[in-house]
């Protein structure tokens, strides 16, 4: 393996060098402390991407997959190079930063090198049981499911918009950064989302991208959604804080999802569904005491996404499995990305044919 290390390079590097299926074969990286990364954990270091594929090129490197954690603007251009050089490619979501790119790079992934996209909350056990509830029994349990709810808040230091790009439209903001992994986790549990809405609220800070945004989602299914995206509010709600998955990020326990049907509702990623069952039929309603059941989440375990996301990328490697976050996959995510995009700059609803 060959880590391209950005910012989320670091916890890429940490599961790689503890996974007993991979082998740290170099690392790729612009900044000066990359060199000592290297000269640790004996792996040769480059600069550039050209500068290693003369390498593998070669014959000095084998390279059978590289993790790409990198700014957003340059995951097309290097993807393209590993790519098209043979190389299984983890990319950090998002894909691309627009749809037009994003092609470009899935349709040269088609000729055999497979691209798994970074969106590792796919590998979170919370998710992973929210996704067979609501797949498996949720007709039973929840009835029809009419509507979704969420928010995605946390309060970022001053000191993590000193790097350019975090505040530049095009790379930065927490829509590009953060609303792409809500995204995903909705077209994940829900299906594809067909239209969108969204608002952008005030701005506390002086940089061009934006902070706040209140979006609206229909879904292929019929139903609707609401989610809250800000990284200027002082919040416990989030999914990092509800999970524990960032080790940098306190957990908080507490929701931040919440699925609404007929029969029942539940909260994500606790898993408690509230629901009328003691109740018959035409008697279960807001007149009633509604009633609780935590028995969902006893089968939730502690193996970080991270970790089960690069055994997936293996099994990708050797054939035996299909990305769970294809290209495609990752491109439909930028599809509603750009919608959203759009609504908030002319304040009309927009459908993802027309993004």
């Amino acid at each position: 393996f060959v880590v391209f290390k950005g910012f989320i390079g670091l916890r890429h590097l940490e599961h790689v060098l503890k996974e007993p299926l991979c082998r740290l074969g170099a690392i790729v990286d612009v900044a000066p402390a990359g060199a000592g990364l290297a000269k640790k954990h004996s792996c040769p270091i480059y600069t550039t991407v050209p500068d290693m594929m003369t390498v593998i090129n070669s014959g000095q490197l084998k390279v059978d997959g590289a993790i790409l954690a990198t700014p957003t603007s340059t995951h097309v251009p290097l993807g393209l190079l590993l790519v098209e050089a043979g190389v299984h490619v983890i990319i950090e979501k998002p894909l691309s930063v627009d749809t037009t790119s994003g092609k470009e790079l899935v349709a040269a992934a088609a000729s055999g090198a497979q691209i798994l996209v970074g969106h590792h909350r796919r590998f979170n056990p919370y998710l992973r049981e929210a996704y067979q509830y609501l797949k498996l029994i949720n007709s039973e349990k929840l009835g029809q499911i009419l509507a979704f709810q969420g928010v995605w808040s946390v309060l970022k230091p001053l000191s993590y918009f000193e790097i350019p790009w975090r505040r530049e439209i095009g790379s930065g903001g927490p829509i590009l950064t953060n609303l792409i992994h809500e995204i995903d986790c909705l077209r994940y549990l829900f299906g594809d989302i067909i239209r969108v809405y969204a608002e952008e609220g005030p701005k506390t800070r002086s940089h061009e991208v934006e902070e706040t945004v209140a979006c609206t989602f229909k879904f292929a299914s019929g139903m609707v959604g609401t989610l809250v995206l800000t990284d200027a509010a002082a919040s416990p709600f989030g999914w990092e804080a509800a999970t524990g998955e960032n080790p940098d990020i306190a957990r908080t326990g507490l929701p931040c999802y919440t699925v609404l049907g007929t029969k029942g509702s539940i909260t994500i990623p606790e898993l408690t569904r509230f629901h009328y069952d003691s109740y018959p039929a035409t008697e279960g309603h807001w007149l009633n005491d509604i009633e609780s059941d935590t028995s969902l989440a006893t089968s939730i375990d502690d193996v970080p996404p991270f970790t089960l996301q690069l055994k997936h990328f293996v099994d990708v490697i050797k054939g035996a499995a299909q990305p769970s976050c294809s290209g495609l996959e990752g491109l439909k995510n930028i599809i509603v990305l750009e919608a959203v995009e759009k609504s908030m700059r002319f304040q009309l609803p927009v459908f993802m044919s027309d993004a």
